[in-house]
């Protein structure tokens, strides 16, 4: 059974534990910049961060959205390679614990539980990111979108930033405009001031299957 990171990080090693460093960021400030060496990784306690790449011609890609209790960075050090994406706080206040290469590569030695967790972390996120691409290559960017609002209603959030969702989908502004305009029209979602909510789920779901 894989232990969950709270536990983990109760039971740690106490030259481990003691090697952590507290930190507490205002919404608004960067963890982790997109091209930096890997340094560190990272626990959220609590708050909220959001995980973004931009590609080389400037388009800005959401990747993750990381809540309470999860770990970010540990791709990079694991791999030896230079960070991916910037890591953004977007809760008025994250606290997190960063924990340097050196020291968290001693610990999956020293812990197979916390190895278990690690590479059990790292598999979800291999699945998560096979799925998106799937989606990515096979469907429209129209299917994208709806599938994007209704995984975020599955998950209890009923109101999405039209920011947001340009950074999930990896698209440009005007093509979503368009996209989202047409949904409006259909009565499908509704758009206020920059937040949209799904209005008729299963006229989403309808217009979904006429793309599988």
């Amino acid at each position: 059974m894989i232990q969950s990171l709270c536990q983990l990080l109760k039971e740690c090693p106490a030259v481990i534990k003691e090697s952590m460093v507290d930190m507490h960021v205002q919404i608004g400030d960067y963890i982790m910049c997109q091209g930096d060496e890997p340094a560190y990784a990272y626990f959220l306690i609590s708050g909220q961060v959001q995980v973004y790449h931009i590609a080389g011609n400037g388009i800005q890609y959401l990747e993750y959205m990381y809540k309470d209790n999860e770990m970010f960075g540990e791709v990079e050090i694991i791999n030896d390679r230079e960070v991916l994406s910037f890591v953004k706080a977007v809760t008025d206040v994250c606290h997190l614990k960063r924990i340097s290469k050196v020291n968290f590569m001693e610990w999956m030695k020293l812990s197979k539980d916390f190895n278990d967790y690690v590479m059990y972390q790292l598999a979800n996120k291999l699945y998560d990111a096979a799925l998106v691409s799937v989606v990515n290559i096979l469907y429209p960017i129209k299917y994208r979108v709806m599938n994007y609002l209704k995984k975020q209603m599955e998950q209890g959030h009923h109101y999405i930033s039209k920011e947001q969702l340009l950074l999930a989908i990896g698209g440009k502004m005007r093509s979503l405009n368009r996209i989202l305009m047409g949904l409006v029209q259909e009565d499908i979602i509704d758009y206020d001031h920059g937040m949209l909510k799904i209005k008729d789920m299963n006229k989403m779901l309808y217009e979904m299957e006429n793309y599988e």
